[in-house]
């Protein structure tokens, strides 16, 4: 196995220049969302994010894509085991000038996942951006200028439990899947990186 093995897919998706890690939810979830009349994203633009790192060159340019990269892949070879989760509902976040309609998803591990993929980051020398709040899954469906006064139920196959084995780095308009590997795989995967710093140990779950 070469650290290309652990890259699935890149696409394009047009997010300018902006930088984040997300979990992406099955198509037929995300179709099952962008069919609601209320939903203004597009399909392939769904997703839960996980960090937000600001742009292209908050991120250090091509040198901090790279690092970004290598602490994607030693997150992955660590020995995390992929997530399994569902939508159960619907919230609101309340901005001064807008409300955004979002999908909750109830992911077990989840902020385990987050936190160890964020010590990955600080260790590979990634900038993170300060938080001031605190982490809720989930996945944008619409914003709104007007106040929303009212939820939809969530959509039938939208509330399917998933899951997600992979994790996304979208650098600018490319999403790069990186592949959660098999326990077996990852014992491969670990003698082939070469030039990579150690990846930490993941974060202790009762998985």
């Amino acid at each position: 196995m070469t650290l290309a093995d652990l890259t699935a897919a890149t696409v394009n998706n047009d997010y300018s220049d902006s930088v984040m890690l997300a979990l992406r939810p099955d198509l037929d979830v995300r179709d099952c969302f962008s069919s609601l009349k209320v939903c203004t994203e597009e399909t392939d633009e769904l997703h839960i994010t996980l960090f937000y790192l600001g742009s292209t060159e908050d991120c250090g340019g091509e040198p901090g894509k790279e690092r970004l990269f290598r602490a994607c892949y030693g997150h992955a070879i660590s020995g995390v085991e992929p997530l399994k989760g569902k939508a159960n509902g619907f919230g609101v976040f309340m901005n001064p000038d807008s409300d955004v309609l979002v999908a909750l998803f109830d992911i077990p591990y989840v902020a385990e996942f987050r936190a160890a993929l964020g010590d990955q980051c600080r260790a590979h020398g990634v900038p993170m951006r300060e938080e001031d709040h605190g982490f809720t899954p989930h996945m944008t469906v619409s914003y709104n200028d007007d106040r929303i006064r009212e939820v939809p139920d969530i959509p039938v196959g939208g509330g399917a439990e998933q899951e997600f084995g992979s994790f996304w780095l979208v650098w600018g308009e490319e999403w790069n899947e990186i592949v959660i590997p098999s326990q077996v795989k990852a014992s491969v995967a670990l003698t082939a990186t070469e030039g990579l710093q150690a990846p930490i140990p993941a974060t202790a779950v009762p998985w």
